[in-house]
């Protein structure tokens, strides 16, 4: 197109009232905002009818809010005062920006982003999960815009919604979570500077149609031919419960077990019980841990677990007695646990079940009790908090490997599939992934003692404070009180 049918000539001072009116951070009925310096240098070559690049040139040291740089000169040399006033609106219609591709997406009104924002609260009101995919065909619907997968996926971020996993951010807000991730992180730190032998154990399964659930097909089939990938079984097939042992120098030699599940449906923690684990690890694991340590070096063994309800058989003095009530209040008297006189025997007991929790620590649980007895320690990874267990990464690999290389589907074989899949780690992964979840325990650690901290530099600065004042800190008036020893515990 000539210049002489150019509806604005090339002019700094366009450019510059245009730069700020696609700038603006406000909306009305018909006012509208491109928030990407691309998107707006595409509208300015639209509406000035000149190359992108030409306007990149002119605006390539523009502030994003301000335009020019302070002191540039901006007078129009081709264009009267007036004539820019008239043409150069601040309002911007939509229709002018039609033209510019892949502007027209963003152009929102306030209200248009209010009813999307209506449209996720009403959706998380309703418990359903959101995804961009899912918001597109309802903001089509109620919102009456059509945009694409990823202009939603912006105009998401710009209203301040982030994807992130929420799963896990009520373990920063849950104080019994809390604690129990600093005993445990406390606990493994004090292990590592004994020499000990830190070994994770945990439980999986495995079907025996197990195999990758996507393939990739040419996308035009619709019924089963060459062109499909493998097709996928109905069912799951029989199935595998699968326990082992990881260090960080990997397996441990004959700690291992695999057996064949009797349920092949739902959670396969229905298939292990306490008698099962405990004779597991007192006949398997104990022994083979002693050995591998003794070949290593190694001072001590500690086994870290999982809280499964197999793990977690009490002794039985720590289980809930079939007594009377007023028992239950003599032994709370004794040790000086305060109760309501119209407590239930259930909220009793709680408070004994507490008590002993914080002050005996995991010794109340039968298989710690017997590893304990076989001079091996246990640390508990404390709830939801399976992200700083090895073995996880562990699992996912191999079984990897075994969904790539299942193509008989038969039990025997995925027995032998399994085996091999141990061989796929180099002896420098298990270091790797040890040092990945210390990191991890460091970042919570982080997390746990910020507030701490801060407050430690509150009391230093309070103790210079009263040394600069001249003032001393007073003692305690008294020690304290002896009678308060835990004398009475039942162990």
């Amino acid at each position: 197109m000539s210049s002489s049918s150019s509806l604005y000539p090339v002019d700094v001072k366009h450019i510059a009232h245009l730069w700020k009116v696609l700038g603006q951070s406000f909306f009305g009925p018909n006012k509208y905002t491109l928030t990407t310096l691309a998107g707006r240098r595409k509208a300015i070559a639209h509406l000035c009818q000149r190359s992108p690049r030409t306007i990149q040139n002119i605006t390539t040291s523009w502030d994003s809010i301000t335009g020019p740089p302070s002191g540039t000169a901006v007078e129009s040399n081709t264009v009267p005062e007036d004539d820019v006033n008239e043409t150069l609106d601040p309002v911007v219609e939509a229709e002018e920006m039609e033209g510019v591709a892949g502007v027209g997406r963003h152009l929102l009104k306030e209200s248009e982003y209010g009813k999307i924002r209506a449209i996720i609260h009403r959706e998380y009101k309703s418990k359903i999960h959101i995804t961009v995919e899912s918001l597109l065909p309802l903001v089509e619907e109620e919102v009456g815009v059509e945009v694409s997968k990823s202009t939603m996926y912006r105009v998401l971020r710009r209203m301040g919604f982030r994807y992130q996993d929420r799963s896990t951010k009520h373990l920063f807000g849950d104080p019994s979570l809390k604690v129990r991730r600093t005993r445990y992180i406390r606990a493994v730190r004090q292990f590592r500077q004994k020499n000990a032998l830190i070994t994770f154990l945990d439980e999986t399964w495995l079907n025996e149609d197990y195999q990758f659930r996507k393939d990739k097909t040419n996308g035009t089939a619709e019924i089963l031919c060459e062109d499909c990938g493998q097709s996928h079984p109905s069912g799951s097939g029989k199935r595998l419960v699968i326990s082992d042992v990881v260090t960080d120098r990997g397996f441990v030699p004959e700690c291992g077990l695999i057996w064949e599940a009797s349920k092949h449906t739902g959670d396969y923690h229905g298939n292990f019980n306490y008698q099962d684990y405990e004779k597991f690890m007192k006949e398997v694991v104990v022994p083979g841990l002693k050995e591998f340590a003794r070949l290593h070096g190694y001072d001590t063994v500690v086994i870290v677990v999982n809280n499964a309800s197999y793990h977690s058989r009490l002794m039985p003095q720590f289980r809930r007695p079939k007594r009377v009530k007023k028992e239950i209040q003599h032994w709370l008297n004794d040790h000086r646990i305060e109760f309501g006189a119209r407590e239930l025997v259930a909220e009793l007991w709680q408070k004994v079940t507490d008590f002993l929790k914080n002050h005996v620590g995991d010794r109340y649980y039968m298989n710690d009790y017997l590893k304990t007895e076989e001079g091996i320690e246990t640390v508990r990874l404390p709830p939801y908090h399976c992200d700083s267990n090895p073995i996880e990464e562990c699992w996912a690999r191999r079984k990897g490997y075994v969904a790539k290389q299942n193509t008989t589907r038969k039990l025997p074989d995925l027995i032998k599939l399994w085996e091999e899949s141990a061989d796929i780690f180099k002896p420098e992964d298990f270091p790797k992934l040890f040092a990945h979840c210390i990191k991890l325990e460091d970042d919570y650690w982080d997390i746990d003692t910020k507030e701490d901290r801060i407050e430690a530099v509150g009391d230093e600065q309070a103790d210079e404070d009263v040394a600069e004042e001249g003032g001393d800190l007073e003692p305690l008036d008294h020690d304290l009180d002896g009678d308060n020893d835990l004398a009475l515990l039942p162990f």
